[in-house]
């Protein structure tokens, strides 16, 4: 009896092992579905989006040798540079100059500042799903927060600006997030699946 109960004790832990393995690998594949779901509908369903990237330099006043960029100073004008880009009357400026259809939030959002290595470089990186309006809208950013810039403090000759590229392939921003995020999601939807139907078996 003590034998049979063994082997008995010894099927049921290879058949609760068996199941719950399954029922990994079930969550596991759909988890895979829903990211490569998320990742299509991104990419082919969704209205293609384009990002034009305008540059700024600060500069020093002073020239030596052509051209002599100062740390300490470039830094701080960037870093006040870099705040005005979000400010409400730059981005109204551009709403009205360019009659955009869109709140001064919305276009915020669009706006993505980043900088280089280097602290008096700062990139200024606009989507849209017009790429002609992409560069339209970095130029003017550009143009308006620089302007304010130099009324606020001032300066003269401060900066050398790049024009924003014309994009001529779309972008997904965020698109790893987004399917990483449709894997979690789809692990998340498995184990409540499993849990609730866990739930009704055992009140049944």
């Amino acid at each position: 009896m003590e034998v049979y109960n063994n082997e008995m004790i010894d099927i049921d832990v290879k058949e609760s092992f068996i199941i719950h393995l399954h029922k990994v690998w079930m969550i596991g594949i759909i988890g895979i579905l829903f990211a490569v779901c998320t990742g299509m509908v991104n990419v082919y369903l969704l209205p293609p989006e384009y990002t034009s990237t305008a540059r700024v330099y600060m500069i020093n006043d002073q020239r030596v040798s052509g051209l002599t960029l100062e740390l300490g100073t470039g830094s701080q004008r960037m870093k006040d540079y870099r705040e005005l880009i979000h400010s409400e009357p730059v981005l109204e400026q551009v709403i009205q100059e360019l009659q955009l259809e869109m709140s001064s939030e919305e276009l915020a959002q669009r706006v993505v500042v980043t900088s280089t290595k280097d602290s008096w470089i700062s990139e200024i990186n606009v989507v849209c799903n017009n790429p002609a309006m992409a560069k339209k809208i970095a130029d003017t950013i550009v143009k308006a927060s620089l302007g304010q810039l130099i009324d606020e403090k001032e300066m003269r000759g401060i900066a050398f600006v790049e024009e924003g590229n014309l994009p001529t392939v779309p972008a997904n921003p965020y698109l790893i997030t987004k399917v990483l995020l449709g894997g979690v999601f789809g692990i998340i939807f498995s184990l409540a699946f499993l849990a609730l139907g866990h739930l009704i078996w055992f009140n049944s």
